[in-house]
């Protein structure tokens, strides 16, 4: 009960803190850099006495300073590679969805086809069953006048 604050004076004043932050211009930081800026300006007020001028600058702050850069820049290119696999998938997605649609495409093509064959198959066998049975008929009759050939 003795670490709760009384008061919301604390939260308040981090609400400011990011409020002067995050200005119209800086609205895309993300949490990570709205974090690091606040981090920073804790340090300042700690190690400087609250103003930046009497930060001592160290071989160690430089080399933190020259790490974080290099830091940044490696997912910074972490980060562009993924927008590029990301933009790389999404076509070949588009890619499989067109072929998927021209698949349909031909397979319904192929299908009207075959429907149409079906057809002409259906008439040829209706059409060499009606001649079969007039050539039996002649046979039978010895009847070859009646027999049309085409």
């Amino acid at each position: 009960m003795l670490a709760l604050s009384h008061g919301n004076a604390d939260v308040e004043r981090g609400f400011s803190e990011n409020a002067h932050l995050v200005t119209d211009e800086r609205a895309s930081l993300s949490v990570v850099s709205i974090s690091g800026l606040r981090a920073t300006k804790d340090a300042v007020k700690f190690h400087g006495d609250g103003a930046v001028q009497n930060v001592a600058i160290t071989k160690a702050l430089l080399s933190s300073v020259k790490q974080a850069h290099e830091r940044f820049k490696i997912d910074n290119e972490r980060q562009q590679q993924m927008l590029k696999d990301k933009e790389l998938s999404e076509q070949a997605l588009a890619a499989a969805k067109n072929d998927e649609v021209l698949l349909i495409e031909k397979e319904c093509k192929l299908l009207d086809e075959q429907k149409g064959l079906r057809k002409e198959l259906e008439s040829a066998t209706n059409m060499l069953d009606e001649d079969s049975e007039q050539l039996t008929a002649a046979i039978a009759e010895k009847n070859f006048s009646e027999v049309e050939t085409e």
